[in-house]
């Protein structure tokens, strides 16, 4: 018995095999239809050839040692200074604008924690040596490193932007607009702030982009106050 419920299997196995592999054959043939046909579809693409930098960025923890802020400007020099671009010498709160229906860029800071306003302002980043999200921007002497600023700016606005930085060794600050550039020598490494003002001539985005040639330098944020 055993021998005949042995053979009776075996002859089952060896006649369900062929109906098995004559139907896997059916749909082996229409993947390989579609296949084609997919492939023939697809347009010609053109490839560019790269060559990215092999230097990752180097985002440190938050408990990093990094080099203290700059102080900021107080408020009765910042008034002056608002005063002596033209301004009304208000000074607004910080984020005054977000509480407004129809948001405007009264004061924002940007910082490497927060580098983006929603519609209003974002910094965009080229090439940073380092990133500590409680702290700094690095940027190294070695890489072509620019920092671009971008606000939103409303025709007639006139605004402040403040640059708090801190180096070491002598450099020069460039910062470009789209109506010219303006250096800012820093003989010593001792310039914490970089300020320059902005009058709008049309609403929309503008951009700032700023370089140090010489030495590096840490960024710690960039501080834009409508004047006005």
């Amino acid at each position: 018995m055993i021998r005949i419920r042995v053979f009776v299997v075996l002859i089952a196995v060896s006649l369900l095999a062929p109906l098995a592999l004559a139907q896997d054959e059916k749909p082996a043939r229409s993947l390989s239809t579609q296949k084609v046909s997919a492939v023939s579809a697809v347009p010609a693409i053109r490839t560019f050839r790269v060559k990215p930098s092999n230097r990752p960025v180097a985002i440190m923890a938050p408990n990093a040692r990094v080099p203290a802020p700059p102080s900021p400007i107080d408020p009765s020099t910042m008034k002056k200074i608002l005063l002596g671009i033209g301004g009304s010498g208000e000074i607004p709160s910080a984020g005054s604008y977000q509480a407004a229906p129809d948001p405007v860029l009264d004061h924002i800071v940007l910082t490497a924690k927060n580098p983006w306003y929603n519609e209003r302002g974002y910094l965009r980043l080229t090439l940073p040596y380092g990133f500590h999200p409680e702290s700094s921007i690095e940027f190294n002497k070695n890489f072509p490193n620019i920092l671009d600023v971008k606000l939103n700016v409303e025709n007639g606005g006139l605004y402040l932007v403040d640059f708090s930085v801190k180096a070491i060794g002598a450099g020069t600050y460039n910062v470009e607009t789209e109506s010219g550039n303006q250096a800012f020598e820093d003989s010593k490494g001792s310039m914490e702030h970089v300020l320059i003002a902005l009058s709008a001539g049309a609403s929309g985005w503008t951009s700032l982009q700023m370089k140090r040639e010489g030495t590096g330098y840490q960024l710690y944020s960039v501080e834009v106050t409508k004047a006005n």
